[in-house]
């Protein structure tokens, strides 16, 4: 009854395959991804609820933070369109293995859309290493024509979503790497507001 109340959600011709197993979520998730050879992860939160689910660390927060293939976290009244703003939140390490896994997923999605970069730090980011990672990032980045941000804040979480709620934005892209820092993001009351307001996945 599940399976056919879904598919009644999607247009015609859609291929499915329904897996059904005993597993803790991110283990079973991982598994099923290594089988299948899935390229995206989505996961919605579930009614009025799910983010208050979500920012208590549910098991949505666990594959947040264990998934080993690209996630999409939808939230429950999220309509789907191409975002028009669309963050990519970066601690300037690792940038090349980062992109490269962000540029094969979602290169279409960063043509149409407004694109955001923004790094937050406590202390000045003026260093040789830094300045490497952001020569790499800015050549990468570089058909999309992003707007960059390098914000000094003693809270990265606090100052990624004051940037967020002050630029409209409809779509965040965080990395696997930056473990933790998601759920920070969604423990802060600004966070809080802009999911009650956000209408993208």
């Amino acid at each position: 009854m599940w399976q056919e109340d879904l598919m009644q959600l999607f247009p015609q011709g859609i291929a499915w395959k329904v897996i059904l197993e005993e597993y803790e979520l991110s283990y079973g998730v991982n598994r099923t991804c290594a089988e299948e050879d899935i390229d995206i992860v989505v996961v919605g939160t579930a009614g009025k609820s799910g983010f208050k689910k979500l920012l208590l660390g549910s098991n949505t927060l666990k594959l947040i933070e264990n998934c080993h293939t690209p996630l999409l976290v939808v939230p429950a009244k999220a309509e789907f369109r191409i975002p028009k703003k669309m963050l990519i939140a970066t601690n300037l390490k690792e940038v090349k293995l980062k992109l490269d896994r962000l540029l094969i997923n979602a290169a279409e999605v960063l043509r149409k859309s407004e694109v955001y970069v923004v790094h937050v730090t406590k202390e000045d980011p003026a260093s040789k290493v830094v300045s490497t990672e952001i020569n790499i990032m800015n050549d990468m980045l570089a058909p999309y024509h992003p707007i960059y941000s390098y914000i000094l804040h003693s809270d990265i979480a606090v100052g990624i979503n004051q940037y967020i709620n002050e630029n409209h934005i409809d779509m965040m892209v965080t990395f696997h790497r930056d473990k933790g820092l998601l759920s920070r993001i969604f423990n802060t009351s600004i966070a809080q507001k802009w999911l009650g307001k956000v209408r993208q996945p």
